[in-house]
């Protein structure tokens, strides 16, 4: 029977046995921390600037948002290479990870099939995200126009209406575009441990076939992947209130869980593949 709580039970027994586990999310932890650290002192300046002066520096505009990018998608890589030392312990390729195994990913040599999988994967959810984005954008402008309009004495009956018209169907369209982009995000929801499984067997033929068999694998399970991920919800909120220090703990007990989710999915198929041959044999 596929149960979410024995996966996490396994996964935490795992981590448990394996030495340095609780390390392994150490650095980018610490990394976490010093950004959101930056980010509220930037914060603090940007309001600052804007109170004093009317217009704002581009180039601080586009520090600001190229630098959330670049950080983003290092953090993605360290969570990626956190999978992969996970994956060799439960594959038993390793018995023992550290906090340098933060990195080892950029050491991997097939590092280049891992970022492009990445990449591609990265962008299949962009594309699927974007009514999101446009709605949750829509939304946001609409609140701005009514807070810059009421802030200057200039909320006239026509701008509210306007607005609230935004607001309201940037909710609508934001909504929607969630409800799309749910169902891919589950599809591709075992990219990662079957990516490492296809490295480590020499059976990886390119990305677009990872993106692939993952779709085909979360048939049917993309509600179980749903649930292994809001049964974390817990976890991540106390990550947030501690400013990503929980994530010390919580981030490797994921990932662990991510991946025996993976095992449980390919022996739940199996076994229902085994059972419908053997009622097809029976009725020859």
């Amino acid at each position: 029977m596929f149960s979410i709580q024995q996966i996490r039970a396994k996964a935490r027994q795992k981590l448990a046995e394996t030495p340095g586990a609780y390390l392994i999310a150490l650095i980018p932890v610490i990394i976490g921390v010093v950004i959101q650290t930056m980010n509220y002192a930037q914060s603090n300046n940007l309001a600052l600037q804007l109170l004093n002066s009317p217009t704002l520096d581009t180039s601080y505009l586009v520090n600001s948002t190229a630098f959330p990018i670049v950080y983003g998608i290092l953090a993605d890589l360290m969570g990626l290479s956190i999978s992969l030392a996970l994956f060799q312990v439960i594959y038993h390729y390793r018995d023992s990870v550290s906090f340098k195994d933060a990195f080892s990913l950029f050491n991997h040599g097939r590092f280049g099939s891992i970022l492009a999988t990445y990449l591609l994967k990265a962008l299949f959810l962009f594309l699927w995200g974007l009514i999101a984005m446009i709605g949750f954008s829509i939304m946001f402008g609409g609140a701005i126009m009514s807070t810059v309009a009421t802030l200057l004495n200039q909320a006239t009956e026509d701008i509210m209406v306007v607005a609230g018209v935004m607001i309201l169907v940037g909710l609508l369209i934001g909504i929607a575009g969630i409800a799309l982009l749910l169902p891919q995000f589950y599809a591709y929801f075992l990219v990662e441990p079957l990516l490492f499984d296809q490295l480590a067997q020499d059976t990886y033929t390119g990305p677009l076939a990872v993106i692939k068999e993952s779709r085909r694998l979360m048939k049917g399970y993309k509600m179980n992947g749903f649930v292994l991920s809001l049964s974390f919800i817990g976890w991540t909120i106390l990550t947030a209130l501690t400013f990503g220090i929980v994530g010390i703990y919580m981030i490797p007990y994921y990932r662990t869980s991510h991946i025996y989710f993976y095992q449980a999915v390919l022996e739940d198929r199996a076994m229902k593949e085994n059972f419908f041959n053997a009622n097809q044999n029976a009725y020859r």
